[in-house]
């Protein structure tokens, strides 16, 4: 057992190295990770546009925190509308119209998910 004032140098633990490791050797995303991250997010963004265009319970609950509540003028400009709120109430929107057709437009029991996670499934089978 080490004394207290014993300085020799003690090995990292795996974790620390593994994060070490991590940081200085990775090499980027592969061309892969760029187009399902692409598919990804053109998805989430199909997901929101529809539930502004579908739903009227969606709209109600994205925008100001109350009516007629200032606009930050550098803060988040919510896609799909005239909207440019503070980061929190940005991101809870955007999230909000994102994931609300997980929760509306699939029929439960028919899909093992929400319908646009089958796209994954079919880049993978045209990759092949």
């Amino acid at each position: 057992m080490p004394l207290a004032d014993d300085n020799a140098i003690q090995a990292y633990d795996a974790v620390l190295v593994a994060i070490v490791t991590y940081v200085f050797e990775y090499e980027g995303p592969t061309p892969t990770a760029w187009t399902n991250a692409k598919a990804a997010l053109i998805d989430a963004l199909g997901c929101a546009f529809e539930s502004l265009e579908t739903s009227e319970e969606c709209s109600s609950i994205i925008g100001p925190i109350w009516a007629g509540a200032p606009t930050a003028p550098t803060g988040f400009k919510l896609p799909g509308t005239r909207f440019q709120l503070d980061p929190v109430k940005g991101a809870f929107d955007l999230g909000s119209m994102i994931r609300y057709l997980d929760h509306n437009d699939a029929f439960p029991g028919a899909e093992w998910g929400h319908p646009s996670g089958t796209l994954l499934l079919s880049q993978r089978k045209k990759a092949r």
